[in-house]
């Protein structure tokens, strides 16, 4: 979470975290993607009394948080988790499908009908965001999802710092080209900063 302390702290946990649970967790049925799902949520809502635990030990720390968008493919589903406003995008056949929904005050009141969709990134509430992970609010409910993967679909996992820069055309006419995920991935962020790009900016690209 951009200017809050301890935002760069509460985003390196959640990722340790994460990782040392997935490395040692028992591997679950791969038949069974909900069970994936059931895991990945658990593991987020853990991360959440993680970080504000370590906040309040250590006072200048107190109500860090983050964003925490997440993806796991099992080879035939992709499992999505998701808190805050990183988003995550899936690109077939030369369509984008946003795969989140942004917690953000702004997309309540576009769900309200109190906001134009096409001006959301010009509001200057567009930044508050509803849930995040590792504050002292504690997180109650993580969004997930499950969707059958097809050969050749491409996933973007990105903060708001690129989607901020970029409209939806320009990221499909970036992944459309033939290169590598790496290269993809690049690529964005380039474009984004050319466009004069004012927020950190991630992206990772995923091929299937």
């Amino acid at each position: 979470m951009g200017g809050h302390p301890g935002g760069e702290l509460a985003s390196q946990l959640a990722c340790e975290y994460l990782k040392e649970y997935f490395t040692n967790k028992r591997i679950v049925d791969k038949k069974k993607p909900y069970s994936y799902r059931n895991r990945l949520v658990d593991a987020i809502i853990r991360v959440d009394r993680y970080i504000r635990l370590h906040g309040r030990r250590h006072k200048a720390m107190t109500d860090m948080g983050t964003t925490l968008s997440c993806l796991l493919i099992d080879g035939t589903h992709s499992i999505i988790a998701h808190v805050g406003d990183s988003r995550i995008y899936r690109h077939r056949n030369g369509r984008l499908s946003q795969l989140t929904t942004d917690h953000t005050f702004v997309q309540d009141m576009i769900f309200e009908g109190e906001v134009d969709p096409s001006q959301a990134y010009r509001h200057p509430l567009r930044h508050l965001l509803t849930r995040v992970v590792g504050t002292e609010e504690v997180l109650e409910f993580v969004d997930s999802r499950i969707d059958d993967i097809k050969l050749g679909d491409q996933f973007l996992l990105c903060t708001d710092g690129l989607t901020g820069s970029l409209n939806e055309d320009s990221i499909i006419e970036a992944m459309k080209e033939q290169s590598t995920a790496a290269d993809t991935a690049a690529r964005l962020v380039k474009i984004a900063l050319r466009n004069g790009a004012r927020d950190n900016i991630t992206a990772i690209v995923v091929t299937c």
